[in-house]
């Protein structure tokens, strides 16, 4: 049983009136708290959902950095391209007086657009037939010749029927997968990759997979991303489109 307690007061008046006596109740309060039992279990809940949520919002932050980091690359490249005919001493837009091959490739013609894009860059190594070394993913530099930046990207020239540019946004950091890290641009030449000349102005840097591309390279039938279910991951291998697809999408979203 649970008895009040009380407080005994005196008081005294002014006109020395005898102390009475005041009795002031006070009341008693039982405390509660949680039991062992009640705080595993809410623990224990709490991991759960952790463990639900945690490498979702992981993924999206990853995922978020990419695109922040395909951007940045995009601009880099641009710029980068833009001001190759000025450092040869070329006019603005003449990439045939810079060096660029006009239509298909021959023998040195990577390597030398590694040089002239390497000098618009702060690099950091140079990964080619004359070094005789790779840069990170890309082991073998006879077959993507391309360089090392300060900043941590590594660029690569591909060979193929036009001038293609592939980027790792974080070079020596993972995963190293196209679609994730690595990107592909196409560089506009004097001529399509069907021989024809382009409508798009020589110098334009056109990523993977976007409208852009399709144009200049008059395959927008298959080349334009929107065209693909996926471009990412082994279902279709329509990696190359990605770059086009998060740069006009804004987000990274399969």
């Amino acid at each position: 049983m649970q008895f009040d307690s009380y407080i005994i007061s005196e008081t005294k008046t002014a006109f020395s009136i005898p102390l009475t006596k005041v009795l002031i109740r006070k009341k008693t309060f039982k405390q509660k708290a949680f039991t062992l039992a009640e705080t595993l279990i809410t623990l224990s809940i709490i991991g759960v959902i952790a463990a639900m949520t945690v490498p979702t919002l992981m993924s999206n932050m990853n995922k978020q950095i990419y695109v922040t980091g395909l951007k940045k690359a995009y601009n880099q490249l641009q710029n980068a391209i833009r001001m190759i005919p000025v450092s040869q001493g070329c006019s603005g837009g003449d990439y045939v007086c810079a060096g660029f091959p006009e239509t298909f490739w021959e023998e040195g013609d990577a390597e030398r657009i590694v040089d002239l894009l390497s000098e618009q860059y702060k690099v950091k190594k140079v990964c080619y037939k004359k070094t005789n070394e790779g840069c990170n993913w890309n082991k073998d530099a006879s077959i993507f010749p391309g360089f090392m930046v300060e900043d941590g990207s590594e660029i690569f020239v591909t060979r193929s029927s036009t001038l293609g540019i592939k980027v790792d946004i974080n070079g020596e950091k993972g995963p190293n997968e196209n679609g994730r890290d690595i990107f592909d641009f196409l560089i506009v030449t004097e001529y399509s990759m069907a021989g024809e000349v382009t409508n798009v102005p020589v110098g334009t840097v056109a990523p993977g997979g976007s409208r852009l591309a399709a144009d200049a390279f008059q395959q927008a039938d298959w080349a334009y991303w929107k065209n693909s279910p996926k471009c990412y991951g082994s279902e279709t291998g329509w990696w190359n489109l990605c770059a086009g697809r998060v740069l006009e999408t804004g987000k990274m979203d399969y």
